[in-house]
């Protein structure tokens, strides 16, 4: 009997792996198996899921037949290059396929991830035995179990091109480009391999770049998520995918309350100094700590806090939830998914077990003492896998007081004809503007103030009634709009009642509710308010009006910077304070890829910027724009007052009403001019 050669003994030794069926076990149990991390890993020997227990799930879902594609959107440092690695070793060694991997690009794909695989795959006893080395083994292409693995980046067409693929990796998306030599970007390239498998896989993942999005509550739940965005919007194509898919998120229960919450960069605080000077990076670290969300947490009723300690404990019990779902004190997740099969994955910085949350405070607060942008970017992207925004320019409060005019608070300028009132609500106060308005559009600030008590109670509301009948030199207001944006006591925080009662009190003709809206069609639209203080729905609803917020605010700021010798000033009286001018200036336009305007806070106390973009609703309401200008001879005074400055002329009667009142009415946007913004 002839004697069989080596090389022979190896081929039938492969072929027999082949015809056994592939043992039944997930990614993360062939990963404990077979896997063993190098000494210069984060946490070397053999592989433990429970140290990045985020990454088991998205294993597994390579495991399910129910998804065809997994995105993964997560920080730097959190295993997310190694989890594709293992992804990749347990297909090849249990389920041999053509796989295909894509990098950002050559110098990523030949210097880091061809070295992480090999280690991988040398300790793999199974996988070492299964590749074919020598020549044949390449720096972008290796045969595994039969199998050929291709390592491509993207940007060679030719190397996304070629042979199907049962499964498809990209790994940082976000950083590669949306073209690939006029034929496509690489994740529509990688998916055209997959044609020729039914069970094929199309994996995604990177840390996220830029774009705007903001978090909403979910009504039924009260978990806070990531709200969706309109695509053309965002310029992290990522996060684009990610918004397609079931949007699971990583839901850590607090160690106090239990109740579960998604950590994120804006839960993360530290001390800051009592001296009122700008804390440094080292305080920043040493304080470094997360807040419960839940208002009636221990965090927040008796000083306890959430430390980095506890973040093991957190890991070890957390769960991937999307909206809608919820998670059981047994730690079973309960509620469902939607109609999808891409599974879409997001996972805080936080939980890194590598960095620690006082040394992402320290880079955050260095970065942000840099002003660098790039740095700041830097550490949201990698450190905390969200999204960077820029925020646009805002004008300094020092503008806003540059339009301040010789005429005190209280006082009507030579040249008002109507008067607003605008009211933004909160829960234990009412912030009041009034503004009157002459032709071309030119205003002045008379009064702003604030009303304090409990806007679910009647007090404050008679305190406004008062100042709507306010007399202003013989003016009164003709117009009141309230923002019905904010009610105390509910999920909603939205006041319905109390300002529908309130319009229906003086009626449609001086009261009306408003709510800001994003984008609109048209600039202002109608809507009923019909909810009374019970709650109930009444037939007889108030009318009211929807806003498109980055319009009229647009308008606002665009005024603040007004040429003085041209007609259509926006004025502010002498005595105006600081505060007053900071809300103003309290956001930015950010000018979005579709072309559409965001506008991002940089304080919460914005007040006084939404009553202005109120008010600029208002003189479009009251017919403004048809106003005829007063008689030139009386809009200043000749004399001077004793500290040697020119006054304003005052109304200091109803002179400027008879003038108003022929003019011609215009209740509403479509009598005014298509151009009406530019004026």
């Amino acid at each position: 009997m002839n004697q069989i050669t080596q090389p022979a003994q190896e081929l039938l030794s492969r072929w027999a792996g082949l015809l056994r069926p592939p043992p039944k076990r997930f990614t993360d149990e062939w990963a404990v198996d077979s896997v063993e991390l190098p000494p210069t890993s984060g946490i070397p020997g053999p592989y433990d899921p429970s140290h990045t227990p985020y990454v088991v799930p998205i294993m597994r879902a390579f495991d399910e037949p129910r998804w065809k594609m997994i995105v993964v959107v997560m920080g730097s440092q959190m295993g997310k290059t190694l989890a594709f690695a293992i992804v990749i070793g347990r297909r090849m060694d249990d389920d041999p396929v053509p796989c295909m991997y894509v990098g950002p690009d050559r110098n990523f794909v030949e210097d880091t991830f061809e070295p992480q695989l090999i280690q991988l795959i040398k300790s793999s006893k199974s996988l070492t035995k299964k590749t074919i080395w020598g020549k044949a083994n390449k720096k972008v292409r290796k045969i595994i179990n039969g199998a050929v693995l291709r390592l491509a980046w993207a940007g060679s067409a030719s190397q996304l091109a070629g042979q199907p693929a049962g499964l498809v990796l990209v790994d940082e998306r976000d950083r590669m480009g949306d073209d690939v030599k006029d034929e496509g970007d690489p994740v529509t390239l990688g998916d055209a391999r997959l044609n020729s498998y039914a069970n094929g896989k199309l994996g995604v993942i990177s840390t996220p770049l830029e774009g705007s999005v903001e978090t909403e509550e979910h009504p039924e739940t009260g978990i806070v998520h990531w709200k969706v965005v309109d695509p053309d919007d965002l310029t992290s194509p990522t996060w684009k995918l990610w918004q397609e898919g079931t949007r699971f998120e990583w839901a850590w229960p607090c160690p106090y309350c239990k109740e579960y919450f998604i950590p994120r960069l804006s839960l993360l605080k530290w001390a800051k100094p009592k001296d009122g000077r700008k804390v440094t990076p080292a305080e920043a670290q040493r304080s470094a700590h997360l807040s419960c969300p839940n208002p009636e947490c221990e965090c927040n009723t008796d000083g306890l806090v959430i430390e980095d300690k506890h973040k093991a404990w957190m890991n070890k019990r957390a769960r991937y939830i999307a909206p809608g779902q919820q998670v059981l004190p047994d730690g079973t997740v309960v509620g469902d998914l939607p109609d999808t099969d891409i599974a879409t994955f997001w996972v805080s910085g936080l939980a890194s077990p590598f960095v620690s949350w006082g040394d992402r405070a320290k880079k955050l607060v260095a970065a942000y003492r840099s002003k660098n942008q790039k740095s700041i970017k830097a550490v949201i992207n990698t450190g905390f896998g969200e999204l960077y925004r820029h925020s646009g320019a805002a004008p300094k409060h020092d503008v806003v007081l540059a339009r301040r005019l010789p005429y005190a608070m209280g006082e009507v300028p030579y040249g008002v004809q109507k008067i607003a009132m605008t009211v933004d609500v909160q829960k234990d106060r009412l912030y009041v503007v009034h503004r009157g308005w002459g032709a071309r559009w030119e205003s002045w600030l008379i009064k702003a103030t604030v009303l304090f008590g409990e806007t679910d109670q009647d007090a404050v509301w008679n305190d406004l009634a008062d100042l709507l009948e306010a007399d202003f030199q013989g003016f009164n207001v003709s117009l009141c709009l309230i923002d019905y944006g904010y009610r105390p006591g509910d999920k909603e925080k939205r006041p319905t009642h109390a300002v529908a009662d309130f319009c229906r009190r003086f009626g449609f003709h001086r009261a009306r509710p408003i709510q800001g809206k994003d984008q609109l069609t048209r600039p202002i639209m109608s809507f009923k308010l019909d909810v009374d203080g019970r709650g109930r729905t009444r037939s007889y609803g108030v009318q009211g009006h929807h806003l498109d917020s980055d319009v009229f605010k647009t308008w606002v700021h665009g005024r603040l910077e007004w040429p003085a010798d041209q007609p259509g000033g926006w004025h502010l009286p002498e005595d105006i304070d600081e505060d007053y001018a900071r809300q103003v200036v309290a956001e930015s336009r950010m000018a979005l890829p579709s072309g559409k305007g965001k506008w991002v806070p940089h304080s919460k106390d914005n007040h006084y910027l939404d009553c202005e973009m109120m008010q600029r609703a208002a003189a479009e309401l009251m017919g403004v724009g048809t106003m005829k200008p007063l008689p030139e001879q009386c809009q200043e005074s000749d004399p001077e007052d004793g500290d040697g400055k020119g006054r304003l002329q005052l109304a200091g009667n109803r002179g400027g009403q008879e003038e108003a009142a022929s003019v011609r009415k215009n209740e509403w946007l479509g009598g005014a001019r298509k151009d009406w913004l530019r004026r």
